[in-house]
């Protein structure tokens, strides 16, 4: 019989012959490395114009950024971060404050500096779902070298105090996003991106505008971290052969390869490379082990990792299915040690990328209490080795602070209930459970993994 191992006070166990016990093994002496920064999340909860009342639940998570893309919906909603809304006339003079409209970014950004979430500024373009209709912002910019300096100026007024500005902490900035997307390299001309919704341009140009751009900005600012792309990522790493999208996977592989070579021929900076997935818990925990191969096979094994947009989907929103693989994915980021990740996306939006609050009421729904229990395992600080990550359907990990208080977080992807046998020699201060019945409520230690389950375990003190 397969037993959850941990270390014992009180025994509770399950007698069942229908299920497999699944076995989960704490090692509290071992550690691992610290909790990582897996818990931001996308554009904030952003609601009204521009309000920020909602941003408090930043703080609750414990999310340390958030990625500014989207925000305010496509085309960056007309006022938000992205160059045309901050500089909306290209041929005007980069020097001048005059011809920046900060306005509105001053505020987003105001309110996560006061929720103590940094904000994580991608440099670039909103998304143009409508591109085929009309192309407004996507296409190449018409002088790199311009766009660059205008880069440095909105650089400069969040952290250097231009233009009447702020000296924030901003430290990562990331040129553009998904430049890959609905980009296939087999085909001539504009055939090979007329699709496109991010960048309608040859995707060579692309990597000329990152280099071009880096360089420059690397030597304006080299205490800052300067990345890219926000690749759509890599599916082809657990693709079925013959799949409808093989096409696509296999661009983003070429794509992305000839990106890393370039880069690294020229010397370019490259201080994080950041990429998506948008899968369920088990293949994104495939495409965040191959990403890591990628870049390292590329030379740039000491460069960050970026998992800045990535969902559960092909789920109803904010279902306890959806919740349960969220946990879990914030457990594989955790074990693989991705440095940052951010789902996307915070926003309180009807669509089917608004996992964590209910458009209507704006309360927290299922999918929020998976990251905050992850927070708690933050606090703590300390990751201990936990096995189990993704056996049976059935993901764990478990953390430990200074003081000895530790914590333990389990999640059940699965519809079956999976028995437990729990030996513990650590006295537990809470137990609380999010499932299909429930959402955030204190328990008795489980004698079992409910269907589509997030489970959080609080102790005393483990020595």
């Amino acid at each position: 019989m397969k037993r959850l191992l941990l270390t014992a006070v009180s025994v509770w166990t399950l007698t069942s012959s229908a299920a497999r016990e699944v076995e989960v093994s704490v090692g509290w002496d071992r550690p691992r490395g610290a909790i990582r920064e897996v818990n931001s999340v996308g554009q904030p909860p952003v609601t009204g114009w521009v309000g920020t009342n909602m941003f408090h639940h930043l703080e609750k998570i414990g999310a340390k950024y958030s990625r500014l893309h989207d925000v305010g919906g496509p085309y960056g909603g007309g006022r938000f971060v992205d160059i045309p809304n901050v500089f909306p006339d290209f041929d005007a003079d980069e020097t001048d404050p005059k011809n920046y409209r900060f306005q509105f970014t001053d505020k987003l950004l105001e309110g996560l500096v006061a929720a103590g979430c940094e904000p994580f500024y991608r440099l670039g373009v909103s998304i143009e779902n409508n591109a085929h209709i009309e192309r407004r912002h996507i296409m190449p910019p018409k002088d790199f070298a311009k766009w660059a300096r205008i880069c440095e100026h909105i650089i400069r007024h969040y952290t250097e105090g231009w233009a009447n500005g702020y000296r924030m902490k901003i430290t990562y900035w990331e040129i553009w996003n998904e430049p890959d997307l609905y980009q296939y390299p087999d085909l001539p001309g504009e055939e090979a991106y007329k699709s496109a919704m991010l960048w309608a341009g040859p995707f060579d140009e692309y990597i000329r505008l990152y280099i071009e751009s880096v360089t420059y900005l690397k030597k304006k600012f080299p205490h800052l971290k300067f990345g890219g792309y926000g690749s759509c990522g890599f599916g082809i790493a657990t693709y079925a052969p013959g799949g409808k999208r093989v096409r696509d996977f296999q661009s983003r592989e070429i794509l992305a390869k000839r990106f890393l070579k370039r880069v690294k021929e020229t010397g370019t900076a490259l201080d994080f490379f950041s990429f998506h997935a948008y899968d369920t818990a088990a293949n994104i925990y495939e495409q965040c082990r191959y990403a890591r191969k990628l870049v390292d096979e590329a030379g740039f094994v000491n460069t960050e990792l970026s998992f800045n947009e990535w969902l559960c989907r092909n789920m109803r929103t904010g279902s306890a299915e959806q919740a349960a693989e969220s946990a879990a994915t914030l457990i594989g980021l955790q074990k693989l040690g991705i440095e940052t990740a951010m789902i996307y996306d915070a926003k309180v939006g009807r669509n089917g990328y608004a996992p964590l609050f209910h458009p209507i009421t704006r309360r927290p729904r299922k999918p929020y209490y998976a990251f905050l229990y992850f927070n708690e395992l933050k606090k703590r600080g300390t990751e201990v080795e936990t096995s189990c990550t993704g056996e049976d359907g059935v993901w764990a990990l478990a953390a430990k602070g200074p003081d000895g208080r530790a914590a333990l977080l389990m999640a059940n992807t699965t519809d079956e209930e999976k028995p437990l046998s729990l030996d513990l020699k650590a006295k537990i201060s809470g137990c609380r459970v999010t499932d299909k019945t429930r959402s955030d409520v204190e328990v008795h230690l489980p004698t079992f993994l409910t269907p589509r389950s997030v489970v959080l375990v609080r102790f005393q003190e483990v020595k």
